[in-house]
């Protein structure tokens, strides 16, 4: 009876572990197929900290301000070094808002820029010119050529 009895319960844990095991595996196929609906969804950005990106809307941990989608680009970008997008991330501003913060743009021109600064200063003498002459006779120096 008592072998009877241990057998019964080593063949109930072990279709506990299979049901768990089901279970989980389950699971983790449902995240990765919402994690692939989201990847090929919108992303969202806090537009006070550009650089945190989210696949979920809700709010930045950061300032608590609500998450806004990300625009694709319809237009073609060259893809860039790998080495050139180590610490930079790239920030798209819409027309609309370029417009409403006064961005303007314009063609580059090769020209001379000059600036005229003002300021005071003081005139001192240069010590290594300086130069003392000692006599063995009574008199002075008229003029001296050093």
């Amino acid at each position: 009876m008592n072998r009877l009895f241990k057998s019964i319960i080593t063949l109930l844990l072990i279709a506990g572990m299979v049901v768990a095991v089901v279970f989980i595996y389950k699971q983790i196929q449902q995240n990765n197929s919402r994690s692939m609906t989201t990847a090929t969804g919108n992303k969202f950005y806090c537009p006070m900290h550009p650089t945190y990106v989210s696949d979920r809307e809700g709010d930045c941990p950061i300032c608590q301000m609500k998450l806004v989608p990300i625009e694709e680009d319809k237009t073609e970008h060259q893809p860039a070094d790998s080495s050139q997008q180590s610490d930079r991330t790239t920030v798209r501003i819409s027309p609309e808002r370029q417009y409403l913060i006064g961005v303007k743009k314009e063609k580059t021109k090769n020209m001379q820029i000059t600036k005229e600064i003002k300021t005071f200063g003081m005139v001192d003498y240069i010590e290594p010119n300086i130069h003392n002459v000692n006599l063995k006779f009574s008199g002075w120096v008229e003029v001296a050529d050093c």
